[in-house]
């Protein structure tokens, strides 16, 4: 009575396709059995192949070996929609049945998680021309490929980011982009402007920061009122973003403690992060607080 059970292998792209074919057939010394095998690869592409039918282990892994060694060419056709669609994520699931009478392959082939036409023909294309010439047949595999890219995952986060951070943004009328936030209690009153076709996108990202995470504001604060110093007042800085990264310096000071204040909120600006994604540049920032 033949026994079955599970079968799983990690495979990095780094390895040529000849080192993943022995990998594989590593695992067939392990008998006749259904498996599953799951190779994962570098390029942000994911492959996961399943036995069904009650193919047996060897059988699979000759079906997995040869996809394997697919996945340069599979890499391919999604480098070249990503250059077209950046934001294109998603999935193929295909089954490829191999039938005892047949050497040629069926193949049928079903889009996931909102994949791509034009990358499902691609692939379906690769998958049908695979010869399987050394599996045995019958046998039947569940193929699954998962598309991703850092670029998505980066337009995701910013979108996330903005919609619980983000603050509106208008064009004054020398139509350079002019931004406005305040903590909740008024007491600091951080306004942006930016001029450039990339304000707009700038001073939205400067603000959100802050707006994410002002506590070193909330600090200079409270040391302008030491000593019995009056801590209204504003600090105006020439900022420079670059690498979401951001650097102050102050160019106009109008607050009683001269000495510590703007080197402070200097500081507090270069500790802002900005979102995924954001924009370089320079723009004008003032920084008053209120009480």
């Amino acid at each position: 009575m033949t026994r079955l059970g599970i079968v799983s292998l990690v495979l990095a792209c780094s390895l040529p396709a000849g080192a993943a074919g022995a990998q594989v057939g590593g695992v067939a010394e392990s008998g006749l059995h259904q498996g599953e095998v799951t190779v994962s690869v570098r390029s942000e592409v994911r492959l996961a192949i399943k036995g069904i039918r009650a193919t047996l282990s060897d059988r699979l892994n000759g079906m997995t070996r040869e996809v394997s060694a697919q996945m340069p060419a599979v890499r391919a056709c999604y480098s070249k929609l990503v250059a077209q669609r950046p934001a294109t994520v998603g999935g193929l699931r295909a089954e490829i049945v191999l039938e005892a009478d047949s050497r040629v392959a069926a193949v049928a082939v079903t889009e996931v998680d909102g994949s791509d036409r034009e990358l499902t023909g691609c692939i379906e294309k690769l998958l049908r021309a695979l010869p399987f010439r050394e599996v045995e047949r019958p046998a039947a595999a569940e193929v699954t490929f998962s598309f991703d890219n850092s670029r998505a995952r980066g337009q995701a986060q910013m979108e996330e980011y903005r919609a619980e951070f983000s603050v509106d943004v208008s064009l004054d009328t020398d139509g350079a982009a002019v931004g406005r936030w305040a903590t909740e209690d008024g007491a600091i009153v951080f306004s942006a402007k930016a001029g450039g076709q990339s304000g707009p996108d700038l001073v939205r990202a400067v603000l959100t920061g802050i707006r994410a995470g002002f506590s070193g504001f909330l600090d200079c604060h409270r040391r302008a009122g030491r000593k019995g110093m009056n801590p209204v007042g504003e600090v105006e800085l020439s900022v420079r973003a670059a690498r979401g990264e951001l650097q102050g310096r102050a160019t106009r000071v109008a607050i009683q403690d001269t000495q510590r204040t703007p080197g402070c909120v200097e500081k507090a600006i270069g500790r802002v992060a900005l979102g995924p994604g954001s924009s370089s540049g320079s723009l004008n920032l003032t920084v008053r607080f209120e009480r």
